[in-house]
């Protein structure tokens, strides 16, 4: 079987020039594609490894992220684990005996909890404070509390600051008052 040039330069319809003329022009064509698909393939090699680098960063922007989300955590944990310690070291749990009731607010609440008298008197003196402990309320010294009102201030629980902050339309009733 002939090719198609050869038939048609047996029949007539085209001349040897012509023949040349048209695989010249295949060959370009054919020779012009090929490097269109290599600059598109470049092009695509190119597209995909600045994707990678992309998510690449993506991926090292997130892990940096949980790191320093993790690192906060920790240091939270560890102030956390302070205010614990001190609460426990320096703090004094009220005696399960003692009547006199000492009421205070604790966010929205009114608490009571009862100590002796003379916590009570330190306690309208302020010398000694409320801290919110791990497991319960418990008396810390004021100098202590003040270390941990540092570090964590919603722990401790001040109720004379409280009362300054309210209208002074009013006159002061103190605390060591009993009812």
């Amino acid at each position: 079987m002939a090719s198609l040039k050869d038939q048609l330069l047996k029949s007539g319809l085209a001349s040897k020039q012509q023949a040349q003329k048209a695989a010249t022009e295949k060959r370009k064509a054919s020779k012009q594609s090929k490097q269109v698909s290599k600059q598109e393939q470049v092009k695509a090699q190119l597209e995909a490894e600045q994707q990678r680098e992309q998510e690449r960063q993506a991926k090292l922007e997130r892990d940096r992220q949980l790191n320093q989300d993790n690192q906060a955590d920790k240091a939270h944990r560890a102030l956390m684990a302070e205010v614990r310690q001190l609460a426990e070291v320096h703090g004094v749990k009220p005696p399960a005996d003692a009547e006199t009731p000492y009421q205070f607010v604790h966010g929205t609440k009114i608490k009571k909890i009862y100590v002796l008298p003379k916590q009570y008197e330190q306690l309208a003196r302020e010398q000694l404070v409320i801290c919110d402990g791990p497991e319960g309320y418990v008396l810390v010294p004021a100098k202590e509390a003040e270390r941990i009102e540092a570090r964590a201030p919603d722990k401790i629980l001040r109720p004379h600051k409280a009362a300054a902050t309210e209208e002074e339309d009013y006159p002061a009733i103190p605390d060591d008052l009993m009812w």
